[in-house]
Parts: C-alpha cells; structure tokens; sequence
C-alpha cells in the first residue's frame, strides 16, 4: 500500500513539473513567434499616443468601452520598461505566471499539496492561459485578480467566513470590477453562492451594497456596452456556446479521451455524481461555470452579443479545480501511461490552438503586404487595417475625408481593386505588426 502511495505521488510530481515546463515553453513560444493581434495594436497606441494619465483615461471614458484598472496599469509600466517589442508580452507573462505561483501556493495552504499541484499543471497547460494571459490586453490583469479573488472564496468555502476573509474578498472583488466587465459575472455568481450556502454574515451582506455604490460611476458606461451592439461581436450559435466550452476543457480529443476513460474503466457516472455533489468546491466550480456561460449566452443570444471565449479567462482556475475533484473521486489506475497520452493529448491540443491563431493573424498580414508592395506609391497615405473598429479608433473616421486618409476593413478585399486604382497616388500603409505600428503615429501625422 505504501509503494503504491508513493508511485501515485511520484506520478503527481512528474506530472506537475513536465506541465510546469510545457506551459513556460509554450508561453515563451507565443510571446515571441505569434503575431500581435489588432487588439493589442489598439492598446499599444493608446500608450504611445497619450503620455498623461488623466488624457488617457479621459480618452478610455470617450471611446473605449473597458473598464480602466488595466490602463491605468499599463500606462505606468509601458512607460517605464516597454522599450523592446519583445517585453510587450513578457510583463504579460510574467504576471500571469506569477498568478498561478500564487494560486498553487494558497491552494496547497488551504486544501492539500496533491490538489494544488494537479490543478496547478491543468492551468498551467490551458490553451486559454497560454494565448489569452500572455497577450497585452485587459485579460492577464483579469485573470490574475480573477485569481486572487478565487482564492480568497475557496478559502471561505473551506474554512468558513471572518472579518479579515470578507476584507479580501471585497478588495479583489473591487479589482476584479475595474479590470472588466465580465467581472460583474464572476463576482455576482460568487457572492449568491456565498450568501445561499453560508451562515448570513454582516460584513459580506454590507460589503455587497459598498460594491455597487463603487460601480456607479461607470454605471452609465455598464448600460451602453450592456445594449451596444459592436461591430466586432457576431450573436452567437449554440456551436459557439459547445465550442467554448471544449476550448476550455482542453480541446475536443482530450474531452472525448476522458469521456471514454471513463467508459473503460466502468465507472459509475450516478454514483460519481452522488459523491461530488456532496464536495461545496466542486459544485462551486461548476456553478461558476454553468452560470457564467450561460448568462453570457443568454444575453448575447436575446439582447446584444457580447460573448467571446477570453472574457470567460477567470473559469479557466476553477475548472481545474473541478476536474481534479471528478480525478480525485473516481477509480482508474494513476499510471504513467494515461499520464504520457493525457500531457501529449493536451500539447498537440495547444499546438493546434495555437497553429489556428497564427494562420488567423499572418493570412491578412501577407496578404495585404502583397497588395502594399505591388500596388501603391505617393505622397498622402491610404491605410489597410486589420479590422474597420479599430482604424485607427472611431473618432478618426470623422475626419477622414479632411485628413485624406481611409480605412479598409480585411473583410471586403474584393472591393480593394478598384479603390486600389483610384487611389494610386497615395502611399499605402498596412498596419499589423508592431514594428510597423510603432513607426506611425496618427496624432502625429498632418
């Protein structure tokens, strides 16, 4: 029995360290080889184009429909270290590195080691940490206080609830607000489960009007965005609402692996359920993630669309969580064996992912460069831009004619020819990597 204990510890161990490499080489790799997405172009040049706060933000509030934590962030450390394109991702990087260090850290402090360190590897190896933390965008900033804030609910889950405990919760849950709005998501769903599953305390009730009053002034920017209807954000199917979900759970071969694990070794699913529906953290998990999805999708299916697979960035901790628990209950052999086809299942997975982001980003690219180098020469430039919403930001297209410039969005490329021909004069400049974007600036130009 004892030797047993020990080869499934070693298994955890080994598990633990080849995913903690994986995911630093796979983290290291998108830094470095992908492309920058038009997103992070957008947030680049709000940095380089405002070098006062209060005109940054007085901008944000004007025409951006994010919530301002990550500017503010990102406008002290951009102009401190972000000298090198490489280092616009590494901060990225490292702080949403430094969040799972903090999450396998107080996890093995609440719960125990096996746990922190299984849910710690599936983390590490998500698709979604690896592309959607590392990008320079609000989601690493999210995803780190989404974590901190976790943490602080698991751990009032575990060991009940305190002045102090609720002091944190309520200083994440403020954070985690003015980083994005799908915040409002996580932290609602949070303290409803709280509140139903707890003994009434008066400092969480008290902390929750507190919450709102510090809401209210971006209440009016909440509502806008809330029935918005953006050019960027499509309604969504139900494949998109399935398709989401296996992104996050690791890709559709290792969802259906695991479901067939499951069926070879006969494990009964009533059973599995009876037990897990006793475990608070699980059913946590899966509250969070049932209700987050379908919210999101509800409203985006009836209202307005607002569904995109990184806002749901904060599920991807408890997910882990909640599969370590599924782990944890059911009785299959711990081997190396399912361990090799579990890690090479969940690469190949994330190469895939990330095979599909960078054919999405260097198609346009090369094939704008293309047009660029063969078709235009002049004086006054005639902007390609990867996507209409962001060219270069709305308030220019009003004065395009004036400043004899256009965008073109890269869905209408069969109109390119003949706009193409008419305007053979003017220079063309196809922004979409950052050294071409970082050698233009609109608020420069006459």
């Amino acid at each position: 029995m004892e030797q047993k204990r020990l080869s499934h510890s070693s298994n955890t161990d080994l598990f633990f360290i080849l995913s903690i490499i994986i995911g630093i080489l796979f983290k290291v790799f998108f830094i470095t080889q992908m492309d920058f997405h038009v997103d992070e172009l957008v947030m680049i040049q709000y940095q380089y184009e405002f070098e006062s706060l209060s005109a940054l933000l007085k901008r944000i509030k004007e025409q951006d429909t994010h919530m301002p934590l990550f500017f503010i962030f990102s406008h002290f450390t951009f102009q401190k270290f972000y000298h090198q394109e490489w280092v616009i991702r590494f901060i990225p990087m490292m702080i949403s590195t430094l969040g799972m260090y903090i999450y396998y850290i107080k996890l093995k402090s609440i719960f125990d080691q096996k746990l922190a360190k299984v849910s710690t590897s599936l983390l590490f190896l998500s698709a979604p940490a690896i592309i959607i933390t590392n990008s320079f965008r609000p989601y690493y900033l999210f995803f780190f206080l989404s974590i901190l804030f976790l943490l602080s609910a698991l751990e009032i889950i575990k060991d009940g609830i305190n002045k102090k405990n609720v002091l944190f919760l309520f200083a994440w849950s403020l954070l985690v607000l003015y980083t994005h709005y799908y915040g409002i998501l996580l932290v609602g769903i949070t303290y409803l489960y709280l509140i139903f599953t707890i003994k009434i305390n008066r400092y969480l009730i008290f902390s929750i009007p507190l919450l709102i009053m510090f809401l209210l002034p971006f209440s009016q920017d909440i509502i806008i965005d809330f029935f918005t209807k953006h050019t960027y954000r499509d309604f969504p199917s139900f494949f998109d609402l399935a398709k989401y979900v296996i992104h996050y759970f690791f890709g559709l071969v290792l969802f259906l692996f695991g479901f067939f694990v499951l069926l070879y070794y006969k494990v009964k699913f009533l059973s599995l359920l009876s037990t897990l529906s006793k475990d608070k953290v699980f059913i946590f998990s899966v509250l969070l993630v049932l209700f987050s999805f379908l919210i999101a999708f509800m409203k985006s299916y009836f209202i307005t669309p607002s569904f995109k697979a990184r806002y749901f960035i904060y599920l991807a901790p408890v997910i882990s969580i909640g599969l370590y628990r599924v782990f944890e209950k059911i009785s299959i052999p711990r081997n190396r064996n399912l361990l090799i086809i579990t890690l090479v299942l969940i690469v190949l997975s994330n190469i895939k992912t990330l095979t599909n982001y960078s054919l999405m980003t260097e198609r346009y690219h090369r094939l704008f460069s293309e047009t660029i180098q063969k078709s235009i020469k002049g004086s006054r430039p005639l902007i390609f831009y990867e996507d209409i919403r962001y060219c270069p930001y709305s308030y220019y297209l009003r004065f395009a004619e004036k400043e004899n410039f256009y965008c073109y969005t890269q869905w209408n490329f069969r109109k390119y020819k003949k706009l193409l021909e008419e305007n053979k004069e003017r220079e063309l400049l196809f922004i979409s990597k950052f050294k071409t974007y970082n050698n233009f600036h609109f608020s420069n130009r006459d």
